[in-house]
């Protein structure tokens, strides 16, 4: 079962990395967009060098009086995100087939990836630049924000080779 998983996510993880090509940002800028990969520049893993790396992406949208809080409520609603895609995608994988036969076996498929979920929220960071937005009329700033988390770790969080 687990098997299946990884394969399923391997698979589509190969797509994401596949599309990249050699381009340096792989998605399109546009306000539908709520997550994507970018090539940047970064740190190598034992920090000696910049190197071109793959960081996977979520964007968030908040609202506030004041611009910290509507960046951080951003910044939650982008990692709120990134779990919903690993939980939607895990929850569509576990409605049908053979995991239906056995409801705790489904239950523990989904605690399973609900953990490797957490990690992966607590794996990421802000990431790029926000783009924030003051509406006179209600007083409240308006920001997108993004937060992201290299490639690399995306991949062993999931493969569950490392903990974050």
């Amino acid at each position: 079962m687990k098997k299946l998983f990884k394969m399923m996510l391997a698979a589509s993880l190969m797509v994401v990395m596949v599309s990249c090509g050699s381009t340096k940002n792989v998605t399109k800028k546009n306000g539908n967009m709520t997550s994507g990969v970018e090539m940047v520049e970064d740190l190598s893993a034992d920090g000696t060098r910049i190197e071109q790396v793959a960081y996977r992406w979520w964007l968030g949208m908040g609202e506030a009086n004041v611009e910290k809080v509507a960046i951080r409520n951003a910044e939650s609603d982008a990692r709120r995100r990134v779990s919903e895609t690993i939980n939607s995608l895990v929850t569509q994988e576990t409605k049908g087939g053979e995991v239906q036969v056995n409801g705790n076996v489904e239950e523990a498929i989904k605690t399973y990836w609900e953990q490797k979920s957490a990690a992966l929220t607590r794996g990421c960071a802000p990431f790029g630049e926000y783009e924030s937005e003051f509406d006179e009329k209600t007083g409240k700033y308006k920001v997108k924000a993004k937060v992201g988390i290299r490639g690399d770790k995306y991949v062993s969080i999931l493969d569950g080779t490392k903990d974050a």
